[in-house]
């Protein structure tokens, strides 16, 4: 008995395990689907009814926006100790340049409490959204949100700004 090449069996075993791969009958197209390629979000739509106001609830947009104030006032307590560092730092990986480093890594914590009372609001009109709410104290949620929004960019762009610094050197 002959024994057929090793080569030619393998190529056979590779075409049959192929050909089970080949769609049978109709298959749904892999392309990007209408739905996905809209990425609108629009917001909530919550009914109109009439809610007495929750003083708690103002309490508690109250307490967050105090958060977010707090957490922009350690933001600049920091950042003038972090700008001097970055004005001392030297050439990249120089102690005074990895001093400024971390002057940056201690500057963004200092955002914590902004970014975590942004996070609380957030997560507030979403569950107020789902519930009937008070249309004035929606509102106020959405006003706290886009001033501590506000913050938090300010924040931002600042920390950005002694970031492209730093990386300039």
């Amino acid at each position: 008995m002959t024994a057929l090449p090793r080569l030619p069996i393998a190529l056979l075993l590779a075409i049959s395990a192929l050909a089970a791969c080949v769609p049978q009958g109709d298959v749904p197209s892999l392309a990007v689907r209408p739905a996905e390629r809209d990425r609108t979000t629009l917001p909530p739509v919550r009914p109109t009814l009439d809610v007495p106001s929750d003083p708690a609830l103002g309490q508690r947009i109250a307490e967050l926006q105090r958060d977010a104030a707090a957490g922009d006032r350690a933001f600049d307590a920091a950042f003038g100790s972090t700008e001097a560092a970055i004005a001392r730092a030297g050439a990249p990986a120089s102690e005074s340049w990895v001093e400024a480093q971390l002057a940056l890594s201690r500057l963004e914590a200092a955002r914590n409490d902004t970014a975590r009372a942004l996070t609380e609001l957030d997560r507030l009109a979403i569950d107020r959204a789902a519930v009937p709410t008070n249309e004035a104290d929606y509102a106020a949620i959405l006003e706290a949100i886009a001033a501590v929004e506000a913050i938090a960019a300010l924040q931002q762009r600042r920390l950005d700004g002694l970031r492209a610094r730093l990386s300039s050197l």
